[in-house]
């Protein structure tokens, strides 16, 4: 019997020390169960964060990409606008030297019929002193066909102002006639179109100053005119 009781005994407490083992091994696996749960909804969470982080990059790669195909297209189309206004500032270029080109041949040739219709007009006041009636009537003859040249030329340029005019006209119409949507983008004219009124303004400037010389060619043709025609008086 005793023997059998300190066998129970034994038996007991280690039967005892058993519980308290396992109950120490379960708490320590709720413990990892806690720490398990916890890392695993870090995990999901870090996932997430990771995912976006992805989803944002390739937001921000395809974003660069077009950043970079825009400013290839704005590149291009700085390029092609300077060709142009190249071009047009050569055309403006070539404008201004022409226009003071003819001033100055204008200034010349007025100043030479200025000079020729002087010596016509001192010829005739003279003419009494050492002209006998028939050499003066010759002269007289002379003048009059130079007169007539000068009035020819005066007409002449008033009909090739006229004639500038209508090509500045027909170049207008042709200038604003619409372009096709497949054309390529603005030409050096359709550029130029955008400042026609400036140019024409300029042309028309010029084309009425030289108006005005002719006119005043016109005066003295006949003023000239009406000394010869006094003179026969």
């Amino acid at each position: 019997m005793e023997d059998y009781s300190v066998d129970s005994c034994v038996l007991s407490k280690y039967f005892r020390e058993l519980q308290q083992e396992k109950k120490k091994l379960e708490n320590k696996l709720e413990h990892l169960r806690m720490r398990k749960n916890d890392i695993e909804s870090k995990l999901d969470t870090v996932s997430q964060k990771n995912l976006m982080l992805v989803q944002k990059n390739d937001n921000m790669a395809r974003t660069v990409n077009v950043a970079k195909l825009r400013v290839q297209e704005t590149l291009i189309q700085v390029d092609n606008l300077q060709k142009k206004n190249d071009e047009i500032q050569n055309v403006v270029s070539q404008v201004k030297e022409a226009i003071i080109s003819e001033e100055q041949r204008s200034e010349k040739l007025q100043q030479s019929y200025l000079e020729n219709f002087d010596n016509i007009a001192n010829a005739f006041r003279n003419a009494s002193h050492y002209y006998t009636e028939t050499s003066l009537n010759q002269e007289k003859a002379s003048w009059k066909s130079l007169v007539d040249q000068k009035e020819n030329i005066v007409c002449n340029k008033k009909e090739l102002n006229e004639i500038v005019f209508s090509k500045l006209d027909d170049m207008k119409i042709n200038f604003e006639e619409p372009m096709n949507e497949e054309e390529s983008p603005k030409s050096v004219w359709e550029l130029y179109l955008e400042k026609k009124d400036a140019v024409r303004s300029t042309f028309e400037l010029h084309i009425e100053r030289k108006k005005s010389i002719l006119d005043k060619l016109t005066e003295e043709v006949k003023t000239k005119l009406k000394n010869i025609q006094d003179l026969e008086a």
